[in-house]
């Protein structure tokens, strides 16, 4: 899909509304349109659907790593989710990546046990990715992708002031 304008795929429209780059062009933010035409059996056009999303792309994330290059923009796009989830807590995440369980896993998460650390002040991340791999055997499947989560949690730890004012 291009940068700009709309594509068609099957009943679905997608629109890309506005785009913008934060965290030093490491994150990539869009404003997207997303359209279902709806058509009964006779193909005659009912209402459409339409939704808004906000999707955030990690950059510096490259395909041949199993882990990005260091947790500051994995931080920063948990933030931004978080901000959005805090500001309208009715809306819904959707996440995805290639398979759904390698960065996928990663990026749940960190996200969780940020959570369990504003909640209770401390975390379990074992029992996070135990709890995460009862619905995705696969995630956080290696041991570099579990100490990248590791690494990521003490990372905001240490920021913790930085990653707090929301």
């Amino acid at each position: 899909m291009k940068q700009t304008g709309k594509a068609v795929f099957g009943p679905f429209t997608i629109s890309i509304l506005d785009k913008s780059r934060v965290l030093s062009h490491a994150i990539t933010e869009r404003h997207l349109s997303v359209t279902l035409k709806r058509q009964d059996e006779n193909d005659r056009h009912n209402d459409d659907e339409t939704r808004e999303i906000k999707q955030i792309c990690i950059k510096d994330w490259p395909r041949a790593l199993h882990v990005p290059i260091t947790p500051a923009s994995l931080l920063a796009a948990c933030e931004m989710v978080m901000k959005r989830h805090h500001h309208k807590p009715s809306s819904r995440i959707l996440l995805h990546c290639r398979n759904g369980i390698g960065r996928s896993g990663i990026f749940i998460a960190v996200y969780n046990a940020i959570e369990e650390v504003k909640e209770k002040e401390e975390t379990n991340l074992f029992t996070i990715v135990s709890e995460l791999r009862k619905r995705r055997p696969m995630m956080v499947d290696s041991l570099a992708r579990f100490t990248f989560c590791f690494d990521a949690i003490d990372h905001y730890l240490k920021e913790f002031d930085t990653y707090t004012n929301y």
